[in-house]
């Protein structure tokens, strides 16, 4: 029987990496002891990786800083670092075909996060909705929002 590595689930790394992000989330830990924290051989889990690339979005990696003041998270932000805690806290499979928004047109729309592009705030907008992240249907990085919300009654 093959192994399926796409769909691999890390239930360690995901604890570890839950526990991270929270920490991140909330201002306790800085920029680089969450980089230095996240779980770095996570196998086939491609939910730890989206996660982590979709996290980077959201901090200058440049400096050291906490997810506090002019650092701090938007409201959309805080949202969802959550819904990344929650699908971590899970087993549930990272569906998604695309795993790394770090790279790419995603590396546009990071600029306009940090404040680094001209970039009108729209283009952000429009990208995280088109990946399901925001929007009244959100369900990223769950495959699907029954599956986000069945995800919520258990936790």
């Amino acid at each position: 029987m093959a192994i399926d590595w796409w769909s691999m689930v890390d239930s360690k790394s995901r604890q570890v990496a839950a526990e991270v992000l929270e920490k991140f989330r909330d201002g306790v830990i800085t920029n680089f002891e969450f980089e230095g924290l996240w779980p770095q051989n996570y196998g086939g889990d491609r939910g730890l990786r989206a996660i982590e690339t979709m996290v980077w979005r959201y901090y200058d990696d440049l400096h050291e800083h906490k997810l506090t003041n002019e650092h701090g998270l938007t409201e959309l932000a805080h949202l969802i670092f959550d819904r990344c805690v929650l699908f971590l806290r899970t087993e549930c499979e990272y569906a998604w075909p695309d795993d790394n928004f770090a790279q790419g047109e995603a590396f546009s729309g990071t600029l306009t996060t940090l404040g680094l592009s001209d970039a009108p705030d729209w283009f952000e907008e429009a990208r995280l909705k088109e990946l399901h992240v925001v929007e009244e249907s959100a369900s990223w990085p769950f495959s699907s929002r029954p599956e986000y919300e069945r995800a919520q009654t258990r936790s």
